[in-house]
């Protein structure tokens, strides 16, 4: 950030609605593609589930 000191705080908030602009843009054109990060969909194992109780 090489901007003057007057002005850090609304240079910072001006990056930081970028970054929200671009993540909120990638999120919307692959919003079903989060579960490859996170396996949402798969049920649990029977038998790990019969075998906690």
């Amino acid at each position: 950030m090489n901007r003057p000191r007057s002005r850090h705080e609304a240079a910072l908030t001006e990056m930081l609605g970028n970054n929200g602009t671009r993540l909120d843009y990638h999120v919307r054109r692959v919003s079903l593609e989060w579960f490859n990060f996170y396996d949402f969909w798969q049920l649990p194992d029977p038998e790990l589930a019969h075998a906690a109780h």
